[in-house]
C-alpha cells in the first residue's frame, strides 16, 4: 500500500513539473518493492522513472537509457514468470 501511494505520488509530481521530488519518492519506492519483492509495481516504477528520465533530457533518451530501461524490464518479467 505504501509503495502504491509513493508511485501516485510520484506521478503527481511528476504532473506538477516537481522532476527531482518525483525521483526522491520513485528511489524510495523501488528500494522497497525490490525489497519485498513486488515485482508488478517495479514495472510501474521502471515505466515512470525511464518518463522522467525522457522529461529531464533536452535530448530524448539516448540509447544507453532506452538499453537499460528494457534491461530492467526484462529481468523484471523474467522475475515475474518464475
Amino acid at each position: 500500500m505504501e509503495i502504491s501511494n509513493a508511485i501516485n505520488q510520484a506521478k503527481i509530481f511528476y504532473h506538477k513539473g516537481l522532476i527531482s521530488h518525483a525521483r526522491k519518492i520513485l528511489k524510495k519506492a523501488r528500494q522497497q518493492a525490490e525489497k519485498y519483492e513486488f515485482l508488478y509495481l517495479m514495472g510501474e516504477i521502471i515505466q515512470l522513472e525511464h518518463k522522467l528520465i525522457n522529461t529531464t533530457t533536452k535530448v530524448k533518451s539516448s540509447y544507453e537509457d532506452d538499453k537499460q530501461y528494457f534491461e530492467d524490464e526484462l529481468d523484471n518479467v523474467k522475475r515475474i514468470e518464475k
